[in-house]
């Protein structure tokens, strides 16, 4: 809308974060040494995946994979955080801000090393059900 006295509706679909994890521009590097740890609940299996390799980080082939991955996934999510920032200073400078409804959704949350899975989101467990609205 031209007008700012008239309803609009703008919808923003952001990719980031999902795989492959590769940093955004400006961000790369900016998560290094990330210390892997394991979750408190890491070692309760789904039954369904009862018998799946227990062994920590071993879908990252390593303790430092791991930590590549989450530094490039810190990346995306910073990525994402500019690109809303970009969103919000818009609306701001244009005097829209203070009558904007601003609202975020996601698809799905993340397993990150929980549940002895590794970034799954089919399985119905908190962490990959609860998302943002």
């Amino acid at each position: 809308a031209t007008s700012h006295d008239q309803p609009f509706l703008v919808t923003i679909g952001l990719k980031a974060p999902h795989k492959p994890f590769l940093p955004g521009k400006g961000h790369a590097f900016n998560f290094t040494g990330i210390e892997p740890k394991l979750s408190r609940n890491h070692n309760t299996a789904p039954p369904f995946d009862a018998g799946m390799d227990t062994e920590p980080f071993s879908f990252y082939g390593s303790e430092d994979g791991f930590s590549q991955t989450l530094e490039n996934y810190s990346s995306l999510i910073a990525s994402l955080d500019d690109s809303v920032g970009r969103v919000y200073a818009a609306l701001e400078e244009r005097g829209l801000l203070d009558n904007t409804v601003i609202m975020f959704v996601s698809d799905n949350g993340l397993t990150a090393n929980n549940h002895q899975l590794s970034f799954y989101k089919f399985v119905a467990y908190e962490e990959s059900i609860r998302v943002p609205l």
